[in-house]
């Protein structure tokens, strides 16, 4: 926590600076485009702010015209590039993990219902423990390379909205109910640890995973509705790209702007099995195995016969309680994202 107030001293001192310029210099700046970085520092396990004082010159470097706003609780990130929106930024890039990441898109498009005269697009400097977006955009983890992306056209991909009652959330990445929602609820009180924390959580979690159910109904692409049964469900996976859990190729065929969500439904598995698969579902190749079934949907509701948590991209969202039914829809072409040219979840536009 030490670094947090460095860090933003550092932001304060550098906005300072900009402010003081010469009003020619002012003018030539106003010319490039206002980019807004929000950076959590503890991302990482804190290594996020332990590395920024020597990456962001580099940033400033490439873009002239930017700011760095440090969260400093949970949440926050939302709020900030919300403001950042409002205030004229054209460009937001959440620099952290993909919980960063989820804050800012969800503050772009509560900015994005509001009134700006202005074109926004947000990007992403991967720098959390599972990163798992940065996989389906193609953004390299060289962090110059990174850079590079974010300077890129952006092009306009889905999202998911996630509906329960009146709350609203909305996901770039993935959202899951079963026992991914128990790890999820297990990082929130223990935290992430590194690569393999999301494999030493699930045999955690599994211990105590109770039985249930989940009765789901979805669109199909032919825009009929379809049912389908779990009686003995692990986990189903709502994915809008294709990688969850610090790598695991889980939906290998998701596409970020084919208006479809790409859904795997994996009935219970005992331990031994789950060791089995693993190595299968970081390839990408477990859908042909039995306790896997998949399908394409536009929009999905699920009821679950015990209560159970909703994650979506890693953070605990809603918990789903047996009276409920949560609803899952694809915003076709919400967002405009920078992303590496060839991101394998991605069509060319």
């Amino acid at each position: 926590m030490s670094c947090i107030p460095s860090l933003i001293r550092l932001a304060e001192a550098r906005s300072t600076r900009t402010r003081g310029m010469h009003k020619t210099e002012k003018g030539a700046e106003r010319m490039k485009k206002k980019v807004s970085f929000i950076i959590n520092p503890m991302s990482a396990s804190g290594k996020t702010g332990q590395r920024w004082p020597s990456l962001a010159p580099k940033v400033s470097a490439a873009f002239p015209n930017s700011e760095f706003i440090f969260t400093r609780s949970a949440g926050e990130a939302e709020t900030l590039a919300y403001k950042a929106i409002q205030d004229g930024s054209e460009q937001v890039v959440a620099v952290g993990g993909d919980g960063t990441m989820n804050e800012v898109l969800n503050g772009y498009v509560k900015a994005n219902k509001s009134n700006h005269d202005h074109p926004v697009s947000i990007g992403l400097l991967a720098m959390g423990t599972g990163s798992d977006l940065c996989r389906s955009l193609g953004i390299p983890r060289r962090f110059e390379d990174a850079i590079s992306v974010l300077k890129q056209a952006p092009q306009d991909v889905d999202c998911g909205r996630v509906t329960l009652g009146e709350k609203v959330r909305f996901f770039d990445n993935i959202a899951s109910l079963g026992i991914s929602g128990e790890i999820a609820k297990h990082f929130e009180k223990y935290g992430k640890t590194g690569a393999f924390s999301y494999i030493t959580g699930l045999f955690k979690s599994a211990r105590a995973y109770d039985k249930r159910g989940f009765s789901i109904d979805y669109r199909s692409p032919n825009q009929e509705w379809q049912h389908y049964e779990l009686p003995d469900a692990f986990i189903a996976i709502i994915a809008n790209a294709q990688y969850f859990g610090g790598g695991m190729h889980i939906a290998p065929k998701a596409i970020m702007n084919d208006g479809l969500f790409h859904c795997v439904l994996v009935k219970s598995v005992s331990a031994l099995e789950i060791m089995r698969y693993l190595p299968s579902i970081f390839r990408g190749n477990h859908l042909k195995h039995p306790p896997f079934h998949d399908f394409h949907a536009s929009e999905i509701k699920i009821k679950t016969t015990v209560p159970s948590w909703l994650e979506v991209d890693g953070e605990p969202c809603f918990q789903i309680l047996p009276n409920q039914a949560v609803h899952l829809t694809v915003d076709s072409a919400r967002l405009s994202l920078h992303l590496a040219q060839g991101a394998k979840a991605v069509h060319k536009a």
